[in-house]
Formats: C-alpha cells, sequence, structure tokens
C-alpha cells in the first residue's frame, strides 16, 4: 500500500509542477542568446522521467494486483518499478538524442519498442 501511495503521490506532484512550470514565462528551453538553456531542459527531463516511472510502475503494479492476486494480497513492487525505470530511462534517452539531432523521434520510439521487446522476450 505504500508503494502505491509513494507512485501516485510522485506522479500527481510531477505533473503538476510541470504544468506549474508550462505556464511561465521566463522558463523557456533557449536563454537570450539562442542557446539551449540546459537548467529548464534537465528540470524538465527529470519531471519526464518521474512521470513516466510512476505511470508505468502504477499500471504494471495494479495489474498485476488485479489480475494475478487477490484483494488482500499485494503483488512484489519490483518487477513494475524496473520496468518502470527502464521505460523512463528510454524515453529520456530519446528525447536526448533528438535535442542533439543524432535521432528523429519517430525512429527511436520504434527503435526503443523493439529492444523492449527483445528484451522481454530473451
Amino acid at each position: 500500500m505504500k508503494y502505491l501511495l509513494s507512485q501516485f503521490f510522485l506522479l500527481f506532484l510531477s505533473v503538476i509542477l510541470l504544468y506549474y512550470l508550462s505556464t511561465l514565462t521566463s522558463f523557456l528551453p533557449l536563454s537570450e542568446n539562442d542557446s539551449v538553456n540546459w537548467y529548464n531542459v534537465c528540470i524538465t527531463l527529470l519531471l519526464l522521467f518521474l512521470i513516466t516511472q510512476a505511470f508505468i510502475s502504477l499500471v504494471i503494479y495494479l495489474i498485476q494486483k488485479f489480475l494475478a492476486f487477490g484483494w488482500r494480497e499485494f503483488p512484489n513492487y519490483s518487477f513494475s518499478l524496473r520496468w518502470g525505470l527502464i521505460t523512463g530511462l528510454a524515453l529520456i534517452i530519446g528525447i536526448l538524442l533528438n535535442i542533439f539531432n543524432l535521432l528523429l523521434f519517430p525512429f527511436g520510439s520504434i527503435l526503443t519498442f523493439i529492444v523492449l521487446l527483445l528484451i522481454n522476450i530473451i
């Protein structure tokens, strides 16, 4: 139960903070001299990582809870946490590669999906 509450709180807080920062006019990815403001970009990437990790972990944990376990039993959270971290890390790496123009985001997402499938199969 603690795991569910902590992941829900993390998701809720990250979404609210990212929404608040996106409404600010001073929180821009580019500075005055058209260079990348890495402080703002890193904060945004961190919040996107936390949102993705918490959402994927919650979904997997709740699917395990209601399909594999009963109402009184709770599954081990390590499986859902692991896949949440892997998915969040893959998303952030794909966005960083897109920022540096090394990989286009649609191709990166397809590549990430294929790698996750191969990890799951092997």
